[in-house]
C-alpha cells in the first residue's frame, strides 16, 4: 500500500511508523506513541522519557548529573545590588541537583537542590543566610517552570506560575559568576536532566503575582542579561552575548524533529498494541538508535534490545549483541544474524534488517553490514506482544540503555539497497 507518511521515504508496504520527532506521532505529553499508518500504537511503560523541550521548538541542554555544566564569567550584569531581579527556567529532572548557581565576589545564590525541592540560598558576608523553601518537591521526568523573583526587598519562588514561598531579602549583590548544572562551590551537586529557556533579568521583577508559565521560547525583554539553553546551540541570546564555557560535553537538543525516547537500561519499555503479523513474509525493520551502553545489560549478557517478541527460543530480537564485540544483531526463529561493524556508545545509527526475496540483509547507516544469507523459512512469529527496549522473557530481558526514534516496519515487502539508502538520506540530517 502507499500512504502519505513522508514524501521522501519509502511508503509501499509500510505498516508501522512510530516517529518521536513527528507531533502527530507524539505530541510531547502522555503515554501513547501513536502509529501514523497502521494503528498499532505504543504505550510508554515505567518512564521512558521524551527529549523535546517544554513546548514545540523550545530546545534544551542535557546535563548528566556527573560531569556536565556551563560557566559564564563574573560580570556587572549579574551585580544586582539591592535591586530587583528575575531568574527563571524550565527543568526536566531525572536526578536532582543544582540547576543554577551564582557564586563569587560577595554572594551566592543557588536554585535547585538534590532533594528535588526548590531551594533558594543566598549568602553575603559572614554567617548571613536566607533560605526560602517550603512547597514540597518538584516532580521528576516532567517539565516544570521555576522562577526566583526579587521585588521590593522580598524574594518570591514560583513553581509553574504558582507562588510557593517568599522571604525578606535585602542583600547587596556584587558581580557574580554563573554556573548552570552544578553548584559552583564544588563537590558533586550536579544537575541531572534537561534545562530549557534559562533567563536572568537584572533590575526587573518580571513576575509579581501568580502567572501562566510561558508557552513559547523566552525573549530578551528589557534588562535581560542572560538567555540561554534554547535552540540547538549553547549561546547567550541576550544583548550581552556572554561567552559560555561548556564542561563535560553538555549538549544542546533542538527537540522536534530531533526528538526521541530515552530508555534507562533498568525497567523502561514501550508495549505495542498488537503483533506485527509478519510470519515468513518479506519485511523490513528500520530504526534510529543511540546506545548509551554497549555492555552489561541487566538480566542478560547478550543483548541491548530495540524491538522484540520472544518466548521459549522462538520469535525475534532486534538490537545490539553485546557478548563480545558489540554488533548489530537480528535473532529470528532460533537463528542469530549479526553485522560486522563494531557499535560505539553515544553514536546515532540507522539499523535496518530486511528480508528480500527470502534473503536477509542487515544495513547500518545505509551500507550493507553482513553477507546476505537465505532466511526464507524463518518465522518472524509474534510469540509475545512486541516491546521496544525489552525482551519479554524473565531469563532474557536485555534492557535498552539508550535513545530510540523513527521506527518503521514494512510487511510483505523487503527494501532494496537503493530504498534503504533513500530512507537513510531522508532522515540522516535529523540524527547523523
Amino acid at each position: 500500500m502507499a500512504v502519505g507518511y513522508n514524501p521522501r521515504a519509502v511508503t509501499d508496504g509500510l505498516v508501522l511508523a512510530l516517529d518521536a520527532g513527528n507531533t502527530k506521532s507524539y505530541s510531547g505529553s502522555g503515554t501513547t506513541w501513536t502509529d501514523n499508518v497502521g494503528g498499532n500504537n505504543g504505550t510508554l511503560t515505567n518512564g521512558p522519557y521524551h527529549t523535546k523541550g517544554p513546548f514545540f521548538s523550545s530546545g534544551s541542554v542535557y546535563f548528566d548529573d556527573t560531569s556536565k555544566y556551563l560557566d559564564i564569567s563574573s560580570s556587572s550584569d549579574f551585580a544586582y545590588g539591592t535591586g530587583d531581579f528575575t531568574w527563571e527556567c524550565w527543568v526536566y529532572i531525572i536526578q536532582g541537583g543544582y540547576a543554577l548557581d551564582h557564586g563569587s565576589n560577595g554572594g551566592t545564590i543557588v536554585l535547585g537542590h538534590t532533594s528535588v525541592s526548590l531551594y533558594y540560598n543566598t549568602t553575603v558576608g559572614t554567617g548571613s543566610v536566607l533560605y526560602t523553601t517550603g512547597f514540597g518537591t518538584i516532580p521528576t521526568e516532567t517539565w516544570t517552570h521555576i522562577a526566583a523573583v526579587r521585588s521590593g526587598g522580598t524574594t518570591y519562588l514560583y513553581t509553574n506560575g504558582v507562588l510557593s514561598s517568599s522571604a525578606s531579602d535585602s542583600h547587596n549583590y556584587g558581580s557574580q559568576a554563573v554556573r548552570i548544572g552544578q553548584y559552583g562551590g564544588g563537590g558533586s551537586n550536579y544537575f541531572g536532566g534537561y534545562i530549557s529557556d534559562l533567563r536572568i533579568v537584572k533590575g526587573t521583577a518580571v513576575y509579581t503575582s501568580a502567572f501562566t508559565p510561558p508557552t513559547g521560547p523566552l525573549t530578551a525583554v528589557t534588562n535581560t542579561k542572560l538567555l540561554t539553553c534554547q535552540g540547538n546551540t549553547i549561546t547567550d541570546a541576550s544583548s550581552s552575548a556572554h561567552s559560555i564555557s561548556v564542561t563535560g560535553g553538555a549538549e544542546a537538543n533542538l527537540g522536534f524533529p530531533k526528538s526521541a525516547f530515552v530508555f534507562d537500561g533498568s525497567d523502561d519499555y514501550i508495549l505495542l498494541d498488537s503483533g506485527l503479523g509478519i510470519g515468513t513474509d518479506d519485511f523490513a525493520i528500520s530504526v534510529w538508535v543511540k546506545f548509551d551502553s554497549v555492555s552489561g545489560a541487566s538480566g542478560s549478557a547478550n543483548y541491548r534490545t530495540v524491538l522484540s517478541s520472544y518466548s521459549g527460543g522462538l520469535g525475534y530480537i532486534f538490537g545490539l549483541w553485546i557478548s563480545g564485540n558489540p554488533v548489530f544483531e537480528h535473532y529470528m526463529d532460533g537463528t542469530s544474524y549479526k553485522g560486522n561493524t563494531t557499535i560505539v556508545a553515544g553514536t546515532w545509527y540507522n539499523m535496518v534488517s530486511t528480508r528480500l526475496s527470502g534473503d536477509l540483509y542487515l544495513y547500518l547507516n545505509g551500507s550493507l553490514d553482513n553477507t546476505p544469507v537465505s532466511a526464507s523459512t524463518k518465522d518472524m512469529a509474534d510469540t509475545a506482544t512486541p516491546r521496544i527496549g525489552w525482551i519479554p522473557s524473565a531469563s532474557q530481558n536485555g534492557r535498552l540503555d539508550g535513545t530510540v526514534s523513527d521506527l518503521k516496519i514494512y510487511k510483505g515487502k523487503g527494501l532494496t539497497a537503493a530504498e534503504v539508502q533513500q530512507n537513510y538520506n531522508a532522515t540522516k540530517g535529523r540524527y547523523a
